[in-house]
């Protein structure tokens, strides 16, 4: 769907794909409140990466992307003892990516009950 791309031209074909999976069959007008609902919702790798960088030991790259329960588990545990966290700052564009992935499930699917 070339049309998604003209919609949100700064973000990495790899998500673009995965969000054409879900929009299939999208009015113009769907699509123009979904792109208006993801861009303000959607979340950005470099930041995911300096929360992981700075507060990645408390879990804040998870709390930024919306996982809270691990988050809190990285919290209690302090990044599992420091060697989740080095391992997430590998991860991390790709949390980032699976987390903008159920971003626009969860809008499509909101979405689709409105009609």
């Amino acid at each position: 769907m070339a049309v998604l791309s003209a919609y949100l031209p700064d973000i990495p074909q790899k998500e673009i794909d995965i969000i054409e999976a879900y929009i299939g069959g999208f009015t113009e007008e769907q699509l123009r409140a979904f792109v208006a609902s993801y861009r303000g919702q959607r979340k950005d790798a470099a930041t995911a990466l300096w929360m992981a960088l700075v507060l990645g030991w408390f879990g804040g790259h998870y709390f930024y992307l919306g996982n809270t329960g691990r988050g809190w588990l990285y919290a209690l545990t302090l990044g599992f003892f420091l060697v989740g966290n080095l391992v997430d700052l590998f991860r991390v564009h790709q949390l980032t990516v699976d987390a903008n992935a159920g971003i626009a499930r969860h809008l499509v699917g909101q979405m689709r009950r409105l009609g």
